[in-house]
């Protein structure tokens, strides 16, 4: 009667769809132009030119009346003027791949952000800027070992970098599989934030799994479902992993807290909360729980599942109890082994009548695991009814199977001197 648990499946983490959720997060906190870092302490940046400056205010007022081309075409004059100097040529190559990107033009975004950066005519806080500007467009571009280099050359630039950007980094290390680099800035990210938000431990999380660091993945689980108690995957994936580090009870016992916070509302989540308690010799509350659950509807009244519930009352040591999930399971299952059950069952309650009916239909339709101890609790069961010549009968036949042999031998003897 006794029946084991499955193991609770470790949920393996998909981290894939967090990058897109991030990459939306990132680019949406003022666009391109966010800033991710304190600048450096410098000199003051050089001048333009009365020209230059006419020009960029002419770009700005274009593109404000929704005519990015003709700013362009506007930014385009500074960049052919002989007389512009490389600083006035940089601001416009910067200015021009903001328009780009806004128009969705990527690839030219990338190019002209690339060209102010690689002028070094821009300040240090100016350069920063565009390079993580350049590092966000190469991450949503999947240019994930570009993002990288230039997310790490920032970094070397930068006296205090802000959370976004340890995020940027991190999220470029995981798109390309990378996933051991990115924990540390994904670390960083959440210690730096002021913030922070579900998705951010979302993502760390995922990165334990794919690297298999299970004791972090336990350690911050451990720190979820406090701060996300409503969160029912947090609470399944860390009974999952106390299962597999061999600790069967808080595995239990975190399983059940779920099951009290009504999270578990699915019926193979409910059975598998009662086949622990069976494993782990709470037979009672794992049958009150399967019973309780079964007459509201939320766990589906299949032949295992009564069978389950038998086994839980059986353990317990309620046999009137087991009988009825005993006989909706024999009445649905072609299998003999469940009439066995039954009879066992009753049999313990004194119907031996009902019994020996049992055992009769459980060995007409066969796939008994043990069929002498079939026949040898039917003689048992006529030996009470005081009908010696069926219980010798009975015991004959458990004498010719290896498991039962001494048994029924010994009844057999019994019977001859009693």
């Amino acid at each position: 009667m006794k029946a084991g648990p499955k193991k609770i499946a470790l949920l393996h983490w998909h981290w894939q769809p967090f990058i897109c959720s991030l990459l939306f997060y990132l680019f949406s906190l003022g666009g391109l132009a966010s800033s991710a870092a304190a600048a450096p302490k410098q000199q003051n940046p050089p001048t333009i030119s009365q020209y230059v400056y006419k020009q960029l205010n002419v770009a700005q007022q274009q593109l404000d009346a929704g005519t990015p081309d003709k700013a362009l075409l506007t930014l385009d004059n500074i960049l052919t003027q002989r007389s512009s100097s490389p600083y006035e040529k940089a601001l416009a190559q910067q200015t021009s791949g903001l328009i780009y990107y806004q128009q969705q033009k990527i690839d030219q975004a990338i190019k002209q952000f690339k060209l102010a950066i690689d002028s070094h005519a821009l300040p240090l806080s100016a350069e920063q800027q565009s390079r993580y500007n350049l590092a966000q467009l190469y991450l949503s571009e999947q240019h994930y070992s570009a993002s990288i280099k230039t997310m790490t050359l920032w970094f070397q630039l930068s006296e205090k970098p802000s959370g976004q950007a340890y995020l940027l980094l991190a999220s470029a290390y995981a798109a390309n599989h990378q996933y051991q680099e990115a924990i540390k800035p994904a670390q960083l990210a959440i210690e730096t934030f002021s913030e922070t938000t579900e998705s951010h431990y979302r993502f760390l999380l995922g990165l334990y799994f794919e690297t298999e660091d299970h004791p972090q993945a336990t350690a911050l689980l451990e720190k979820l479902i406090l701060k996300f108690p409503n969160t029912k995957e947090y609470w399944l994936q860390l009974a999952s992993l106390y299962a597999q580090n061999n600790r069967e009870q808080d595995s239990l016992a975190i399983i059940e807290m779920a099951y009290q916070r009504l999270l578990l509302n699915r019926s193979e989540e409910i059975v598998q909360l009662s086949q622990r308690l069976l494993q782990l010799q709470n037979p009672y509350k794992a049958a009150q729980i399967l019973e309780r659950e079964m007459e509201a509807g939320r766990v589906e009244p299949s032949v295992k599942n009564h069978e389950l519930l038998a086994s839980a009352w059986f353990n317990a040591r309620e046999y009137q109890k087991a009988l009825a999930p005993l006989k909706s399971a024999a009445e649905q299952s072609s299998d003999g082994q469940i009439h066995f059950r039954l009879a066992q069952a009753q049999f313990e309650l004194e119907q031996y009548r009902n019994a020996i009916k049992n055992l009769k239909l459980a060995q007409h339709k066969g796939s008994l695991k043990q069929p002498g101890a079939a026949y040898l609790l039917d003689g048992i069961a006529h030996y009470q009814l005081e009908m010696p010549e069926l219980a010798a009968r009975a015991f004959e036949k458990a004498l010719q199977f290896d498991a039962t042999h001494d048994q029924a031998s010994r009844w057999i003897n019994y019977l001859k001197h009693d």
